[in-house]
């Protein structure tokens, strides 16, 4: 049982340690800052997002042209995965 306690103190001393240094972070910025940051992520997703329908439309267009090039050849095509 008082390992049970100590295991639980334990746990909750990391709980407050780890967020009072995120709510000193986070609150310690200025408006610049978070401006910042929030631009970061902004921009961060942003690439994401196109990298992935980018790469989508990549296989697409592959596939289209694999198709394309068997119709030209007169051959059946395996579609691209």
């Amino acid at each position: 049982m008082r390992d049970q306690l100590d295991a639980a103190a334990i746990e909750g001393g990391k709980v407050a340690t780890y967020g009072g240094g995120a709510s000193a972070v986070l609150f310690g910025l200025t408006a610049n800052e978070l401006a910042a940051l929030g631009g970061i992520v902004v921009g961060v997703l942003g690439l994401l997002v196109q990298w992935y329908y980018n790469r989508r439309r990549d296989r697409r267009e592959q596939a289209e042209f694999e198709a394309r090039m068997a119709a030209f050849r007169g051959a059946p095509h395996e579609p691209f995965d």
